[in-house]
């Protein structure tokens, strides 16, 4: 009690509204405090509720297994400061996203922040629950403040965390430890703001997951697990997907990396992964988490070593296959999956970071190795089949030359020694986002019969960026500060924006906050605010493909990399399984109204 006093004098003190209240919900009571939004210059009442505990502490023989549910509180929880991040390697958090440096296994919390609203039917709120990004390897809750996004478009706006890493994701052989625990924890955040949100003046039954990177892949995966029906309605998808490269692992690998980090940490060569797995429990989670790299340069080149798994629960498809041609899916996923409205997008330089951190030096690594080959042939020799083996399953000599042909930068073929960076990109983020997301909404808008689909991009680079020429347009998680509207707090640190920001990016944040809160309430980003000077945003379909274009000029067009996405989607395939004739593939070309292709 002493404690929380003290932190209360803290809050006080500090400038921002002393006023208490206390929700009484179906665990129990929790104190929470109130704050201002502070979006361009408007100062509106917004009551925080942080640090919730929903899942006891995942240590012990809890380590490495579902989350088991916080008993209902004893006495008034006080929810007046955010809890400690996930256990994650601190070097690469303050590297990419960095937050508060306070790891701790006992982090499964959640922060509610619920605008002061007058309503004259005393009606419930839209909930938007957000997942934090991070390559499911770092991140938290506390770097993304919602007063914000919650005061401007009149919503309860929630952020969790969930297990990163290893202790997130180990997975073996054995059914004992199958893997995809912080997809677990994020369900059962999803089933506490389910029952408890009411009580907070949120409406259940209008509940959006929305994310980032592999917050945006889980949102998908949460929307493929029948067990989450009657949750939520909708899902908003930014660059990521479950057939993101680097949002899926197999459990040869995870049961490899599993053994090879007990090695390393001193367990013994034992017979089974389950007694590898029970010494791995007796370890701190530093410990594990700094002996958690150890695959090759080459293993890890698309993913990390931790990530989800097939474990024929939460997750019981096969991500490439599902969003597929032939929507490969089981009929339970398609069924739940095609009940929701989707939106989902990317940002226009998705592709560059991760270039830059993985593919970019296995590249420069190859060439030191191989000094007499260029730049270009160890791209079209080497990283190109790569890519190509890892979306297929397969490549051949062949396949990689088209592949090649259609990434070569054609303006330029001159221009040896920086083209072949941009080729580079264009390739890599079609790998990692471009096409995961654009399959994802082609998909959904395939199966869907009442729901709806959206697609965007977008393009905007800020004028406070310090992105490299690499970058064309908005680099990766660019976008979240709009979709915030640009709070104080840790999420300027990781996000990295000024004081003072232009009046065209002040218009656009405001455009997409009313986009997605839109989206929130009714499952159509035009209702029930219309903007004005903006487009109407048309919903995507696998005939015209239109999407909008977010810039402080936002446009509506058509057919987002249609020939990349005919070449991943459909001649990729013909030429691996031979099914080509005279030189043309089947559907390769998109369908433009009155043209014929024949």
């Amino acid at each position: 009690m002493v404690v929380c006093l003290c932190l209360l004098f803290l809050v006080c003190v500090s400038g921002i509204h002393c006023d208490l209240k206390t929700v009484t919900s179906s665990v129990g009571s929790v104190r929470g405090f109130s704050g201002l939004s502070n979006f361009s210059g408007h100062g509106t009442k917004v009551w925080k509720y942080l640090g919730i505990p929903y899942a006891l502490p995942p240590v012990g023989d809890r380590r490495f297994k579902k989350p088991v549910p916080k008993p209902n509180f004893q006495t008034t929880f006080d929810g007046l400061n955010f809890g400690p991040a996930c256990p994650q390697s601190s070097v690469m958090a303050s590297m990419w996203i960095p937050g508060e440096p306070i790891f701790s296994e006992d982090c499964l919390t959640l922060n509610i922040f619920v605008p002061e609203v007058i309503s004259s039917n005393n009606s419930k709120l839209p909930v938007m629950l957000w997942i934090h990004g991070g390559a499911y390897t770092i991140g938290q809750s506390g770097i993304y403040s919602g007063e914000n996004l919650a005061a401007f478009g009149e919503v309860i706006v929630v952020t969790i965390n969930y297990r990163l890493g290893p202790l997130g994701f180990l997975a073996t052989h054995d059914d004992e430890t199958k893997g995809n625990y912080g997809l677990w924890d994020q369900h059962l955040a999803i089933q506490w703001v389910h029952n408890n949100i009411g009580a907070f003046g949120g409406n259940p039954q209008e509940v959006t997951l929305f994310g980032e990177s592999a917050g945006a892949a889980s949102s998908v995966y949460q929307a493929m697990y029948p067990g989450n029906r009657g949750l939520f309605r909708r899902i908003i998808s930014q660059s990521g997907s479950p057939n993101s490269a680097w949002a899926f692992q197999s459990r040869d690998n995870l049961a490899k990396y599993t053994i090879q980090m007990g090695r390393s940490l001193g367990c013994p060569d034992l017979i089974t992964t389950a007694a590898v797995v029970t010494c791995l429990k007796g370890k701190s989670f530093q410990e594990i988490i700094d002996h958690s790299r150890v695959g090759t340069l080459k293993e890890t080149l698309f993913r990390t070593e931790f990530a989800p798994v097939i474990d024929n629960e939460i997750v019981s498809f096969d991500s490439l296959a599902a969003f597929g041609p032939k929507n490969n899916m089981p009929q339970s996923v398609k069924e739940w999956f095609s009940e929701i409205d989707v939106m989902t997008g990317i940002n226009r330089g998705d592709g560059a970071f991760i270039t830059s951190a993985s593919l970019l030096p296995f590249l420069q690594n190859i060439k030191a190795i191989s000094p007499s080959k260029t730049h270009r042939e160890v791209l079209e020799e080497t990283v190109i089949p790569l890519i190509l083996a890892d979306r297929l399953g397969k490549t051949s000599v062949e396949l990689s030359k088209v592949a090649a042909f259609l990434y070569n930068d054609w303006y330029q073929p001159f221009i040896r020694n920086r083209t072949y960076l941009h080729n580079l990109v264009d390739i890599s983020s079609d790998h990692f986002f471009f096409m995961p997301s654009l399959f994802t909404a082609r998909t959904h808008a395939d199966i869907s019969n009442s729901s709806s689909t959206y697609l965007f991009q977008f393009t905007h680079q800020s004028s406070y960026s310090n992105s490299s020429d690499l970058v064309k347009g908005a680099g990766h998680g660019d976008e979240i500060p709009y979709v915030f509207g640009f709070p104080e707090g840790t999420m300027k640190k990781a996000m990295k924006y000024p004081d003072h920001l232009n009046q065209d990016e002040v218009m656009l944040s405001s455009k997409v906050m009313t986009y997605w809160t839109n989206f929130a309430k009714t499952g159509n980003p035009n209702l029930p605010m219309t903007l004005t000077n903006s487009p109407a945003w048309p919903k995507y379909d696998i005939d015209q493909k239109r999407y909008i274009d977010f810039d402080t000029k936002s446009r509506v067009d058509t057919h987002m990399y249609a020939t990349r996405e005919a070449f991943w989607l459909h001649l990729a395939y013909d030429l691996m399984n031979d099914v080509t004739s005279a030189g043309t593939s089947t559907n390769v070309f998109p369908h433009y109204p009155g043209i014929f292709v024949g």
